[in-house]
């Protein structure tokens, strides 16, 4: 028989590598440490000087990446929230709460109570590690397999679930993050009553306000100075005035600074059907917004535009 005795020594020097400790003819591993390592590194090493064959108790030792959990976020319409569902199903419920210990330790792995081993530095752990840190989830919010999560979160979330393999975008969260990212893609027209010219920015700007407004958003649209966003705001505003039949239950409000008026009323010249005020700072002005002119601008069916000068 020939042998190649370099080859021979290169594979004892892995095994050794490997923390094999030889009993007679017999090779163990005895820490739980080193059966893990040999599992999910020396053993793709040690196939490229010998082929291996393995009993199905030995491949039953480690999870495979087939049996990961996974996670899949959707959008909740009716309830207006994130639907982030895990899929444990290869892991018991009763031990997810142990799963999510080991991952707060840090540690490397975990061995399920059926001997398995079950890395945790992989994309998906990190990804789940991190969400569960993130939200304080509990190991039943993940054995009852969905969490849900304000909708404001959802960029959070992607930048979260992006770099995993085992995560899934369900056509209502890929539409909810095209939105946020791309709002021009929403096309929502520009009120009829605005004769003022947008320029392609500005109109992104509208656009932008419509989508925060479709998913229940608030936000702040913020640039430099002399940009147009007070012509982005009249024309959201009146785009709404305009889907509600021409009224509102309460008047829409902008407040600006007093070198602005001009400009203001030169975008809004053309509105006969706005109405523009101009107060003064002080108590006389704090009465005017909070008391008898609130009410009666409450009850007119008018967009009312009322610069405060205000000061802080």
């Amino acid at each position: 028989m020939v042998t190649d005795s370099n080859k021979e020594q290169q594979i004892m020097y892995l095994l050794g590598q490997a923390q094999f400790v030889r009993d007679e003819d017999i090779l163990y591993l005895l820490e739980e440490a080193d059966q893990f390592n040999f599992f999910y590194q020396h053993l793709s090493i040690l196939s490229e000087y010998l082929d291996i064959f393995m009993r199905e108790k030995a491949k039953n030792l480690f999870l495979e990446e087939r049996h990961y959990p996974t996670m899949t976020s959707d959008v909740d319409h009716d309830n207006q929230l994130l639907d982030i569902a895990f899929d444990f199903s290869h892991i018991p419920s009763e031990e997810i709460g142990s799963v999510l210990t080991s991952m707060r330790e840090k540690k490397k792995f975990h061995r399920l109570a059926n001997g398995q081993f079950m890395p945790l530095d992989t994309d998906v752990f990190q990804t789940i590690n991190q969400f569960v840190e993130r939200f304080d989830v509990k190991a039943n919010d993940l054995a009852n397999e969905h969490v849900h999560l304000p909708l404001y979160h959802s960029m959070e979330i992607d930048d979260m679930m992006s770099e995993s393999n085992q995560a899934t975008y369900k056509q209502a969260f890929k539409r909810l993050l095209r939105d946020l990212k791309q709002p021009e893609t929403r096309e929502v027209s520009l009120p009829e009553g605005i004769e003022a010219t947008l320029r392609d920015y500005q109109v992104d700007g509208f656009q932008w306000f419509n989508t925060l407004a479709h998913y229940g958003f608030g936000g702040v649209l913020a640039d430099d100075m002399g940009l147009g966003k007070t012509v982005q705001a009249i024309s959201y505003i009146l785009k709404l005035w305009e889907e509600k039949d021409h009224t509102f239950q309460s008047p829409a409000l902008l407040l600006h600074r007093p070198h602005l008026f001009l400009t203001g009323s030169a975008n809004l010249k053309s509105l006969p059907h706005l109405y523009m005020s101009k107060c003064s700072t002080g108590q006389k002005m704090n009465a005017k917004l909070c008391g008898k002119q609130h009410h009666q601008m409450s009850g007119s069916h008018r967009i009312r535009w009322s610069v405060k000068k205000l000061m802080c």
